[in-house]
Formats: C-alpha cells, structure tokens, sequence
C-alpha cells in the first residue's frame, strides 16, 4: 500500500474514532515525517510497540457506545470477542473456552514506584491541613496516587480503598472513631464507626468558597 493510502485509511478510522482536532494532529504528524520516519512509524504501529491515539476531552457528551467500537474492530478484521486458549494446571494439555471473552491489546506500563517504599511511621497525628482535615508533614505516613488506587480497585481490595475514601479523607468524626476503635477493641469495620461521620472537611472548605462566590455546590 503507498503512503498516499496508508495515510487515508489511518485518518479515516482517526476520524471515526476520535474527533477533528485528532485528525489534524495526525496530519500534522505525518507531514512533518519523511519517508524514512513514517516507514519506521508503521512498523512500530505493527509490531505494537506504539498505537494511534484519540483524546477524548473531559466530560464531553459526544462519546459514542461501546457497540460502535465493536463495530470499528470489526470494520479492521478483529473480533473483539473470542474463545481463550488455557492450558489445564498439571499438564501439556490446552483447552478453549466454553464462553467467548472480550479480548483487547490495552496499555499496559510498569509503576515505577512501589507503595511500600513510600511508607513511614509518623511521630504524631497532630498536624492537619485546614482546608482537607488530613494529616500533613511530620503526621503523614504515607499517601496513595490515583494510579495506585485504580492497582487495590483492580484486586479486588475493596474494603481498603471504601477506607481510604470513607474514613482517611479528612472526615474527623470517622477517623477518631476509627482511632477509637482499634485502641478499645484491636480492630473495626466502616460499618461501626459510619454513624460518626462528619463528612469531609475539604467538601466543606469547597462549599465555603462556592459560597462566598454567591454559587451553589451539590458534592
């Protein structure tokens, strides 16, 4: 296939997937690429070492349901739904599924630090960020990115992030009973402490300031 085409059949499904804006980009792209760079693009396209992106802006409304992008795969010869080879524990033997799952390529990067490294034992829990209510400096242990998060979300460790949320984001009446409770008793669970809840403090800051600017916040 020429460049020529290369280019259109690669802006067309730009196009179908993505916006305008996307496709300009690739336009771009490509034109400022020689034949040399686009050739070496192309076959870093196929030995999936890179993939053509599309960004979708925040809460935009245009988004397109999942159905259509089954129908695009299908469009490029992919079947997004397929029997999946396993190999029966204890021996050479490989079997298919009964059930055909959804298989799709999906970025897949290293984190480049481990929470557990990031961790360390505070002095105190006295020091507290007015605006959130959660501890700072010398009172913090650790924290938890979002990438983390969505890591514990994925295995399944659904209680530890319903803590994370419920009872560690600056809600001072569901901490110090959380407190509270592993001092008395050794151990808690959110259902317990949930009728000390004061709500989080930087809702509360973020409301004042709303407010101050004469506007409405439903959070």
């Amino acid at each position: 296939m020429s460049r020529k085409k290369t280019e259109e059949l690669c802006l067309k499904y730009i196009g179908k997937i993505g916006n305008r804006r996307d496709v300009e980009r690739y336009k771009n792209l490509f034109k400022s690429m020689n034949n040399k760079d686009f050739d070496s693009f192309m076959k870093m396209l196929k030995a999936n070492k890179t993939t053509l992106r599309v960004i979708e802006p925040n809460g935009s409304d245009s988004v397109p349901d999942i159905a259509y992008y089954f129908k695009i795969m299908r469009e490029l010869g992919y079947e997004p739904f397929q029997r999946v080879k396993e190999k029966i524990p204890g021996t050479d033997i490989y079997t298919y599924s009964n059930v055909k799952d959804l298989c799709l390529y999906v970025p897949a990067k290293r984190l480049s630090q481990h929470t557990i490294k990031k961790m360390s034992i505070p002095k105190h829990s006295k020091s507290r960020d007015s605006l959130t209510g959660q501890v700072t400096n010398t009172s913090r242990a650790t924290k938890i990115t979002q990438k983390e998060l969505g890591i514990f979300k994925a295995n399944g460790y659904n209680a530890a992030v319903k803590e994370l949320m419920m009872a560690r984001t600056g809600d001072s009446g569901g901490e110090t009973a959380l407190f509270a409770f592993i001092e008395k008793y050794g151990e808690v669970s959110l259902d317990e402490i949930s009728r000390y809840r004061e709500g989080r403090q930087s809702t509360k800051s973020l409301n004042a300031y709303f407010k101050a600017m004469h506007l409405d916040l439903k959070l």
